[in-house]
């Protein structure tokens, strides 16, 4: 079985290869969910980069994205794309985005990080093989065969194999001591990549969907990490002059005038 160490040395070398000696990018699609797959990857992007010694000078979510502020930030730098397993139009946000990116930045290199390809139908695979055609500079890395086979024989683009880059992290310690004696993570009716695996576990099995197990509790640490940057956002200034109402709002609880 492959290592770990290794399987980030292989994902960081073919980053490495993709830019090509760029030394700053912007990473887009930031993804802030209740899903730690997602969010780890994003993770062990930003300490590859690090490691190759390469600058994020732009950062962004799906819903943010502003490609002039990209352009002032990084000016024809790379344009990294969030790996996953989204590319396609199972997640309608990520999947925007990405369209808007290719749309608009036509004077960027744009690299897809790691990524599983789900395409809907011919239509919609028509439409992506396109815009990936249009684009000058367009490179699609992926993590698993099948999606390679998909790019290169249904998009018309060749692409770089990788590791998934949540391996980016390295190793992790537990955080806990095992209580469960099985614990069964599986999608539920309703996602889109659910699969039935009826019957119902036994006894000793605990079925969970993690964004269902961790979402009330991931709610009031979010809440807090955003209310104390707007807290902290106010509190940098003697005076605080705006139009939004809970500006005005937390700049009173929070002792700005």
């Amino acid at each position: 079985m492959v290592g770990i160490d290794s399987l980030r040395v292989t994902a960081r070398q073919a980053l490495g290869g993709v830019l090509d000696g760029a030394r700053t990018v912007a990473l887009v699609n930031f993804p802030n969910h209740g899903n730690p797959g997602d969010p780890a990857i994003w993770l062990g992007s930003r300490r590859l980069l690090d490691e190759l010694r390469v600058r994020i000078g732009y950062s962004c979510a799906w819903w943010d994205f502003d490609p002039a502020a990209l352009r002032a930030a990084v000016g024809d730098a790379p344009v990294l794309l969030n790996g996953g397993g989204n590319f396609g139009y199972l997640y309608a946000g990520q999947q925007a985005t990405r369209v808007r990116v290719l749309s608009t930045l036509a004077g960027n290199p744009v690299v897809q990080l790691p990524q599983s390809i789900h395409l809907a139908d011919a239509a919609s695979e028509a439409a992506m093989a396109e815009l990936l055609a249009s684009h000058p500079r367009f490179t699609m890395m992926v993590r698993e065969h099948r999606s390679a086979a998909i790019a290169r024989d249904r998009l018309g683009v060749e692409p770089v194999l990788s590791p998934d880059h949540a391996l980016g992290l390295g190793p992790l310690a537990r955080t806990r001591t095992p209580k469960t004696p099985i614990l069964w993570l599986t999608r539920v009716a309703g996602d889109p990549e659910h699969v039935d695996h009826e019957p119902e576990p036994a006894d000793d099995v605990r079925r969970v969907e993690w964004l269902h197990a961790v979402a009330v509790r991931t709610y009031p640490p979010l809440a807090w990490r955003w209310v104390r940057r707007g807290v902290d956002l106010l509190s940098s200034a003697q005076v605080a002059v705006t139009d939004k109402l809970h500006g005005h709002l937390l700049a009173q609880i929070g002792g700005a005038k």
